[in-house]
């Protein structure tokens, strides 16, 4: 004969498996690159994208805090014997909850602060996520470029569409038009968005950048960079993209009272120049509307 379910074990071992699950998924998102560099590479770890590691976690995490409930309700009695409501040490008992409401009211302010130690954890956390990105393979040209189509890429950054449509179909590469994305193109031949971009980067001759872009207002330097990652170039990048020389540009960078070199990304430049925006750094680098 089958023996009944024995629904408190059941309970147990689902909190359990859920607790290690969670685990795992969540040491695994702590050290996960940013999306842009995921998103780009085609990341995976054991199979999964960051997406797939993220959408574990989220339903592990649900089906734990239900199982949670219910095994509070089945050992309801006994966890309020725990807490001392039928016990003489009744002061003891409202020390320790009194410990444990502040020490979580701690944690959440020491996040949003953040204070040391978590302070550090959660820079430990951008240190491993940033890591992933050691090279320029690993960094798309603007923010979610494997999701524009070969024409829009084209015009973003200044190549002929149809070479580069040339240049991925000499490859080996099947494309139907210019009117596939980046992604698309990836995922029909097996390749990342990253490596799609590097045989057209190869392929296809760019168009000449102007000698300057010191005329340029702050609304048109808006309208051509706004998406393209500023915020990680470095100084020197930043003046490329002028077509200026980088002393010129770390001299407009003193003059505004910001202190930086040539290889400083303009993120980490703006962070410390009182968390300013990199695109505002960029334009004094570019002397936008002087």
């Amino acid at each position: 004969m089958r023996p009944s379910v024995n629904t408190r074990g059941l309970v147990s071992f689902l909190v359990t498996g859920g607790f290690l699950v969670m685990t795992v998924t969540g040491l695994v998102l702590y050290v996960v690159p940013p999306g842009r560099v995921a998103n780009w590479i085609d990341w995976t770890l054991w199979g999964l994208s960051k997406d797939q590691w993220a959408d574990v976690h989220i339903t592990f995490s649900l089906m734990f805090v239900l199982a949670g409930i219910v095994h509070l309700v089945f050992n309801w009695k006994p966890f309020m014997h725990y807490l001392g409501t039928k016990l003489k040490g009744h002061l003891a008992m409202r020390w320790e909850g009194g410990a444990t409401f502040a020490v979580l009211i701690l944690m959440v302010v020491g996040t949003l602060v953040p204070w040391p130690p978590l302070s550090q954890i959660l820079a430990l956390n951008e240190t491993l996520r940033e890591s992933w990105s050691t090279g320029a393979d690993a960094e798309p040209p603007f923010g979610h470029a494997e999701e524009v189509t070969l024409q829009s890429l084209a015009s973003k950054m200044r190549f002929d569409a149809d070479e580069a449509l040339s240049a991925l179909r000499q490859a080996g590469l099947k494309v139907e038009n210019t009117g596939s994305s980046v992604r698309q193109i990836g995922d029909a031949n097996k390749r990342s968005p990253a490596e799609v971009y590097a045989i057209i980067s190869g392929g296809a001759k760019r168009q000449a950048a102007q000698p300057s872009m010191g005329g340029l207002s702050a609304e048109e330097i808006d309208a051509r960079f706004a998406g393209t990652g500023v915020g990680r170039k470095t100084v020197a990048q930043a003046a490329a993209d002028g077509g200026i020389a980088p002393e010129l540009a770390l001299n407009r960078l003193t003059q505004a009272g910001i202190e930086a070199k040539a290889d400083e990304r303009l993120k980490d430049i703006a962070a410390r120049a009182g968390n300013r925006e990199a695109m505002d750094l960029f334009k004094i680098v570019l002397a936008a509307g002087k």
